[in-house]
């Protein structure tokens, strides 16, 4: 399990997070169980038994 918190050397392609997503927080687009930003391209899905969201 990966416990990185947001705003790291976290996104899709492991590229420092633009600072859009720093200062204006994720852009969320996707469903109730998978979302993804629109700017930095990272990915998160929900879990169950976890209140919240997981990165991925």
């Amino acid at each position: 399990m990966n416990n990185k918190k947001t705003g790291d050397k976290d996104t899709a392609k492991g590229k420092p997070t633009p600072l859009a997503c720093k200062i204006w927080g994720h852009k969320w687009q996707g469903d109730s169980l998978k979302r993804r930003c629109t700017r930095c391209g990272k990915t998160q899905v929900s879990r169950y038994s976890v209140e919240g969201w997981i990165d991925v």
